[in-house]
């Protein structure tokens, strides 16, 4: 097997040649391949599933959920639901079912940690105890026979081989039983933690899809047919009829007042006014410009929550939908994640049963080569846990 970063294959061109399909790669360049390439891409999100651009919008849609109104009873006091053809238990239903989804993110969250957490670890073992592996093999009689060999997989076929003492057999097989063996275990309960993260993803992503949107569709249509527009111009005419008379009454009010001193009689037992000091006339003038200003200020209410709650219901559906797209990418990044272990599974077992074929110096050398290959992208992802943890809690909604 070549060194090469990309085995070249030849296409229908003469001298053309293009990097291998997937398929075409064994098990072995898979291994060594793949999880380069995922690290690589990944590098700049320290959260490895989630960019730190849809986190904060995870955690955007996240706020505006625990901002809706909770109650009935907090709900009604909002919208006239009939003037924009509601029914106030269809909304407050469909704010429980939000609720219930973002309530879900918390065990995303905490899942994702927690891998984080044991991809670190394995990521050690992984590579460290790799290392100790490779050097004990690089200490044996047959490692030392071709210590100075700079030979290519494809020339060191070349190479006469000879086959490994009893001595280097043993420690060969000794460092397979308590190496390989123990991270073909772990290899196994990492893809449980990861196809854990990838079901509570997957169902965090379906219920938008399924029931959150659509939901969404049905009320904004609903509003649609009654043309809330419709009702804000109504309120529209009330506030200018309303504005109208308060300014007449205004202007009674200023002259009653401004003439309630004239022609009053003061007597010996001081003012005798029925109604206060400009008269019950101003008076009951007063009490119906306030009434006018009461009705003003209602209405005025009443078209700010029309036009607030249609916005927040597209403002909803908008985070709704940005949601949806995103978590393709999450959705994709996990699965990324689980084929990074499916192969390293694969490559492990695929050495454990081809063991009895490491009876060469040559062979011995090759499997060194290949194991250096395929622990070698690991060293990029130690200290993942801590950036997954920091930007979990670092990131704030403002």
């Amino acid at each position: 097997m070549s060194e090469n970063t990309e085995t070249p294959v030849k296409s229908g061109a003469a001298d053309a040649v293009r990097p291998p399909t997937f398929e075409e790669l064994t098990p072995s360049e898979r291994a060594e391949r793949i999880p380069q390439q995922i690290f690589d891409l990944k590098k700049d999100e320290p959260a490895f599933i989630f960019s730190k651009d849809n986190l904060l919008m995870i955690k955007r849609y996240e706020a505006a959920v625990r901002r809706l109104p909770s109650s009935r009873e907090e709900l009604a006091g909002t919208l006239d639901f009939a003037a924009v053809g509601l029914e106030i238990d269809d909304v407050h239903r469909f704010y429980d079912d939000l609720r219930t989804h973002v309530n879900g993110w918390d065990d995303i969250e905490d899942a994702c940690k927690k891998m984080g957490s044991e991809l670190q670890v394995f990521a050690e073992t992984l590579f460290t105890e790799g290392v100790a592996f490779i050097a004990e093999l690089k200490l044996t009689d047959a490692w030392a026979s071709l210590e100075n060999t700079s030979l290519n997989d494809i020339d060191l076929e070349k190479t006469p081989p000879v086959p490994l003492s009893s001595k280097d057999t043993a420690t060969f097989k000794e460092g397979v039983d308590s190496y390989l063996k123990e991270i073909e275990s772990q290899i196994k309960e990492r893809l449980k933690s990861i196809r854990h993260v990838k079901a509570l993803t997957d169902r965090f992503a379906d219920v938008i899809g399924s029931h959150l949107k659509p939901t969404a569709d049905g009320l904004l249509k609903a509003m649609n047919k009654k043309d809330v527009s419709l009702e804000v111009q109504k309120i529209d005419l009330e506030l200018t009829e309303l504005d109208n008379a308060i300014e007449r009454k205004l202007d009674e009010y200023n002259g009653l007042v401004g003439a309630s001193f004239y022609g009053l009689v003061f007597g010996p037992v001081g003012l005798l006014i029925t109604g206060g000091i400009y008269g019950a006339q101003a008076e009951e003038v007063r009490v119906e410009k306030n009434t006018l200003i009461a009705r003003r200020e209602a209405s005025a209410v009443r078209k700010s929550n029309l036009l607030e709650q249609s916005e927040s219901f597209e403002s909803t559906k908008r985070l709704i939908m940005d949601l949806q797209f995103r978590l393709v990418e999450v959705r994709t990044a996990v699965k990324n994640l689980e084929d990074v272990w499916v192969l390293l599974e694969v490559y492990v077992e695929q050495s454990l049963a081809q063991l009895e074929k490491v009876d060469t110096q040559v062979m011995l050398k090759k499997f060194v080569r290949q194991f250096q290959r395929v622990i070698s992208p690991w060293k990029d992802i130690l200290g993942i846990s801590k950036t997954i943890s920091k930007l979990f809690n670092e990131t704030i909604v403002s």
